[in-house]
């Protein structure tokens, strides 16, 4: 049952969020490894603690809502991040707390860093193994930092830069999505 479509934070439509915006990256579960068939081309691992991601130029929001035609950029990951680290109803904040430092929420947004449009990096404070497996998690779309200015909440609206666009949702009874003719990005289904 899909109560909602917010991928920061509801859990109930990440199966539709999967196809409605797009992540750093996807991952085969059975290889363990990441996928760069999404936003970020790269990821650079220069220490257990330090990630940095080179994104993919050209990646451009839906031709509606307010950000539209907009493309993403590093900024719009850094607040993706900050958004879906904060949540009040974010399922699991351990990675944003070591990204952050520690419990304070206040100190994620300083942690995340973007020297360039196309590079986003941050560097923990200590180890946490699963971080590379977090990002590829569903809760982890990238949402456009305009569209997030102007919609506190995303439970059923969408206007992401994903494979696909919503064109109507009802909640259980009806979710229609039509393709996104502003990208190439590949299904969730090419990371098999």
């Amino acid at each position: 049952s899909v109560l909602g479509i917010d991928p920061h934070i509801d859990l109930t439509g990440l199966e539709i969020d999967l196809l409605l915006y797009p992540y750093l990256y996807g991952w085969a579960p059975g290889r363990e490894e990441a996928v760069f068939n999404n936003f970020a081309e790269s990821l650079e691992l220069p220490s257990e603690t330090e990630f940095i991601f080179t994104l993919r130029p050209g990646v451009k929001n839906s031709p509606i809502g307010p950000a539209a035609d907009q493309e993403l950029t590093s900024e719009d990951v850094k607040q993706s991040f900050i958004r879906r680290g904060t949540s009040i109803t974010a399922p699991d904040k351990r990675f944003a707390f070591k990204i952050a430092g520690g419990a304070g929420a206040e100190l994620l947004a300083p942690a995340l860093i973007t020297p360039d449009p196309y590079t986003f990096s941050f560097n923990m404070s200590e180890p946490f193994v699963p971080g590379v497996r977090e990002m590829a998690n569903p809760t982890w779309a990238m949402v456009s930092k305009v569209v997030m200015e102007r919609y506190l909440y995303l439970s059923q609206d969408a206007f992401g830069a994903g494979p696909f666009m919503l064109d109507e949702f009802r909640g259980n009874e009806r979710v229609v999505l039509t393709r996104n003719p502003m990208q190439e990005l590949e299904t969730p289904e090419a990371l098999t």
